[in-house]
């Protein structure tokens, strides 16, 4: 006589006999970008720009430095209720700004200057700009009583007259 023994479960140790069916793989769709978040779940981001190459790419660069400074600075200005113009936090400020307006200086108006700095295109400005020309004037202000040649002078000085933001906003609607 023949019995039947009903048939024994495997256990997670154990490797099966049978086949493992395979698991779907996904698609990938052309307008969709799949990431890992630090949890480990994939998730799907619409991908509606294009990516970023050359010129673009370095512009978008400059401006997360400047934002990441600007957080900074707002993040400080709200600890200390006072930051000091020549301290870390407002130099590196003032090159995220320099290196944004000597970009634009580089790609837009390359050899309208004979000199390729920031003052000198301040100093072009200055005829149609009000708050340009006082920047000027104090810059050369500070710069005469100071002695010492600082880089970013009038960034500091825009920037502790609150210029800085008209400033740049002439600079990016003019049509030159």
């Amino acid at each position: 006589m023949l019995q039947l023994f009903p048939r024994r479960q495997i256990s997670h140790v154990e490797q099966s006999t049978s086949k493992i069916p395979k698991i779907p793989q996904r698609k990938i769709s052309e307008c969709y970008l799949e990431r890992k978040t630090r949890h480990g779940s994939v998730i799907s981001i619409e991908m509606s720009e294009v990516p970023l190459e050359g010129a673009d790419l370095r512009k978008d660069q400059l401006i997360k430095a400047l934002k990441r400074e600007v957080k900074r600075i707002m993040d400080e200005s709200g600890i200390k209720k006072r930051v000091c113009l020549y301290s870390n936090i407002v130099s590196s400020i003032c090159v995220a700004v320099e290196n944004c307006l000597l970009d634009g200086l580089r790609r837009r108006l390359l050899g309208l200057f004979g000199v390729k700095t920031t003052f000198a295109l301040l100093h072009c400005i200055a005829k149609n700009c009000g708050p340009a020309a006082n920047v000027i004037k104090r810059t050369t202000e500070h710069g005469n009583a100071e002695g010492s040649r600082n880089t970013y002078l009038w960034i500091r000085v825009a920037l502790h007259e609150r210029a800085l933001s008209s400033i740049v906003d002439h600079i990016f609607n003019s049509p030159q």
